[in-house]
């Protein structure tokens, strides 16, 4: 054989091969893909309805998909609320609470001064943000 021959050979061999590990690749791609897709959805996606559906629960046997989602947001809002509420008392240090005391008294004292809308606002909030420390 020539080298011609035998590189062309080679050559051949390797985009088989390549086209191959390609197509295996591939195919391993969506079964990955439909594995994760079921994971998420709860099932295959199917256009006729499944002949045993997933039962879930919901909260009133009238309630929409809608109202049950907006219920499971709503549920995960309250928990991330709480969460976050624990976090922050575990993290609030006296001095932080010194400094929102000290100025929620001072903007008291300058909307007790002047009557100003905005001194009215900032004692609000300095005063909110005080409230929130100590809880």
């Amino acid at each position: 054989m020539s080298w011609f021959k035998i590189f062309s050979a080679v050559v051949v061999g390797n985009i088989v091969s390549w086209t191959i590990i390609g197509l295996m690749g591939l195919f391993l791609s969506f079964l990955v893909m439909e594995a994760t897709m079921e994971e998420l959805l709860g099932g295959r996606p199917t256009l006729s309805s499944p002949s045993n559906p997933i039962q879930q629960p919901s909260p009133s046997a009238n309630a929409s998909p809608r109202d049950y989602l907006a219920e499971q947001a709503r549920q995960e809002q309250q928990r991330l609320e709480q969460i976050r509420r624990k976090q922050t008392r575990e993290r609030t240090d006296p001095s932080v609470i010194r400094t929102n005391r000290q100025m929620c008294e001072f903007w008291t004292e300058e909307f007790n001064k002047d009557g100003a809308e905005q001194s009215r606002k900032y004692r609000d909030a300095a005063c909110s943000r005080y409230r929130a420390s100590l809880n």
